[in-house]
């Protein structure tokens, strides 16, 4: 009899959370020793802070020092945590965290040096966060995270940009109704500053609105932000986003590229594919039945927020 995923974690007796714990200590301990700057995001440090209800979450998330994000992975893949699988497909956004899988963890490690609703430069975003840090204490070690204010920002970002829904609206009443009563008058302001420094004010309109918070909208591009929240669940919108941008030299490459997909990547999507040629075949029909259905509905929603700018 197969093993739960959330019991599977090192070995008998250590359950997910127990695994995530000691991982997070772990690259904690590693970071220190290489001296780079980490901020723990998500998670246990969130739920510690009460801005979600509890859950076991099923991998720990680490901000990075983006100068210092290859120095970290080459760190962590000495200790054999090795990319999950390499990422060649299509995205709205800018890829924002690289995925580790170790042979003898039961979770995944994924190491980020930007977040996604964040629209001012990454290693901005990351001393405005840093400046603003706080700690938390997991498996009996404090670790560095975002304060609560700032870990609201960082959390609310997450949830929104897969767009809105009933969902998304349960999580922020209950970050709102955890976060507003702990913010005074220098906290709300505070915030504004670092919504505004961080060139988040746009993405976090909701947020903001629900906080009676005003933060005018800067001057950032939320082009590639409202192509992405408006796009859940519609497959092709990356591939239409980066071929409409692609040079015609490089489009039959990546138009062939986007027809096919690695065999890593497809089976990432489809982990229940039949093994062998013929199952990869099979997977790669399937993506892109799905894909040219999705097609009209994606250039809609990319010509629209486009239009919108």
């Amino acid at each position: 009899m197969g093993v739960p995923d959330t019991e599977r974690a090192l070995g008998p007796g250590l359950d997910l959370f127990e695994s995530t714990s000691l991982l997070t200590c772990v690259v904690h301990r590693l970071a220190v020793d290489e001296g780079v700057r980490v901020l723990f995001i998500k998670g246990e440090p969130l739920s510690q802070q009460g801005l979600r209800q509890r859950h076991d979450s099923v991998d720990v998330d680490v901000l990075v020092d983006p100068s210092a994000l290859q120095h970290l992975l080459k760190a962590l893949a000495e200790l054999g945590w090795k990319v999950a699988v390499e990422p060649t497909s299509a995205l709205v956004l800018p890829l924002h965290s690289t995925t580790l899988r170790h042979p003898n963890w039961g979770c995944e490690l994924d190491v980020h040096n930007r977040f996604p609703g964040f629209l001012a430069g990454p290693a901005d975003v990351f001393e405005a966060l840093w400046e603003r840090r706080s700690t938390v204490q997991i498996a009996h070690r404090e670790v560095p995270c975002p304060d609560i204010a700032t870990h609201g920002a960082v959390a609310a970002l997450h949830w929104l940009r897969d767009g809105w829904s009933e969902a998304t609206r349960a999580k922020l009443d209950y970050l709102v109704g955890a976060l507003g009563p702990r913010l005074d008058g220098a906290g709300r302001l505070d915030l504004a500053e670092f919504v505004r420094r961080t060139g988040a004010a746009e993405p976090l309109r909701p947020l903001l609105d629900m906080l009676a918070i005003d933060v005018p909208a800067g001057d950032h591009d939320t082009t590639a932000w409202r192509i992405r929240t408006a796009s859940t669940g519609v497959k092709s919108v990356g591939w239409v986003v980066e071929l409409g941008q692609t040079p015609v030299r490089r489009l039959p490459g990546r138009l062939w590229h986007a027809l096919v997909l690695t065999e890593a990547e497809i089976r990432n999507e489809q982990p229940n594919a039949a093994p062998g040629a013929w199952g990869l075949f099979r997977a790669r029909l399937y993506r892109l039945r799905y894909g040219l259905r999705a097609l009209p509905e994606a250039v809609r929603i990319v010509w629209r927020e486009r239009r919108r700018r």
